[in-house]
């Protein structure tokens, strides 16, 4: 305030001027703590996540002033891809780490970019080679008989215990499809006379484990 000698006794809010006139300012320090305190709901800034799908932990920045010490953004996670980096408003690759300083302001939007996975598909027990498919991708296994020998393929389990047979998946993970395998048996079919028991033909018959043979007419 204004004051009328320089020892600060007497404040003014008004003067008469009629004649020569000093008046004296009087000043006090504005520390630090006081910005704090003095600090206006003007002063706070949004920040805006634009995540695709995406999730990030709690406790992440949502807002931040210019006396906010600097941070970095945490990063987000979306099931089936991997996050790649951070764009800016104007579309600009901020790559993964973006760091707001002390001293920053405005408003700012960050949008999350991804790549989707592919995941390994491995057919046990068969010769038939691993594949990578992306993620939410539908794999048909009818598309996909092995051979092996001395079995018949019986389909394909999710387990090798063999109790759910699957006919197709959809890719959310790496995955092992079970090949279901019979074996085949040969058995010696005996032919006999009926008149003197004696042994007309012999013929070999494959026959699959677990199986009756029946004779057709």
């Amino acid at each position: 305030g204004w004051y009328d000698t320089n020892t600060y006794d007497n404040k003014l809010t008004s003067v008469v001027v009629n004649g020569n006139v000093v008046v004296y300012a009087k000043w006090n320090e504005i520390k630090s703590s006081d910005v704090n305190n003095n600090q206006n709901e003007s002063d706070v800034y949004k920040i805006t996540y634009e995540l695709d799908g995406g999730v990030i932990a709690s406790n992440y920045p949502q807002s931040y002033t210019s006396l906010t010490d600097t941070f970095e953004l945490v990063n987000p996670q979306n099931k089936g891809y991997t996050f790649v980096g951070w764009l800016n408003e104007n579309g600009d690759d901020l790559g993964l780490k973006v760091t707001i300083s002390k001293g920053s302001t405005g408003d700012k939007k960050f949008t999350a970019r991804y790549e989707i996975n592919k995941y390994l598909v491995t057919f046990v027990d068969t010769d038939i080679v691993s594949e990578e498919l992306l993620f939410n991708s539908t794999l048909i296994l009818d598309n996909y008989v092995p051979v092996k020998d001395g079995y018949v393929f019986a389909g394909w389990y999710d387990g090798y215990d063999y109790k759910n047979k699957i006919s197709s998946i959809v890719i959310s993970d790496v995955t092992n499809v079970y090949a279901k395998w019979l074996k085949k048996v040969k058995i010696s079919v005996n032919y006999l006379n009926n008149k003197d028991s004696v042994i007309s033909e012999v013929k070999e018959v494959d026959l699959i484990e677990g199986d009756n043979y029946e004779e057709k007419a």
